[in-house]
């Protein structure tokens, strides 16, 4: 093998690593949301959501159903529990045309039952 396939595996490598720890987290973020704020809906989107295109400078984005009074509060936790950048959302605060864009392209990572 040579160099420079060296240096593009160790780059995938690293990435699908990042990958990892980053969904480890989004799901890490959601169980708190749901079980301590209250959530009823987790939904992660954006460059995470579409992992190929997920790299350091990338944050993960959030949009959570059913916060309440409790999101302000909810998104100051949360931003302790990641290395990462994280983009919370709430769901009833953002626009209709946003909110049906993450209906046809986020991932629904955490909701009660």
């Amino acid at each position: 093998m040579g160099i420079i396939q060296t240096i593009e595996k160790q780059k995938r490598n690293f990435q699908q690593k990042l990958i990892n720890k980053a969904l480890r987290d989004a799901q890490h973020i959601a169980r708190i949301l749901v079980k301590q704020f209250g959530a009823k809906e987790i939904i992660l989107y954006g460059s995470l959501a579409k992992a190929k295109y997920f790299d350091t400078f990338s944050d993960i984005d959030l949009v959570a159903k059913g916060l309440g009074a409790n999101y302000l509060k909810a998104y100051g936790y949360c931003l302790q529990l990641t290395k990462f950048n994280l983009d919370l959302k709430a769901y009833e605060d953002i626009p209709l045309t946003f909110r049906k864009k993450i209906a046809n392209k986020g991932i629904v990572i955490n909701a009660t039952r």
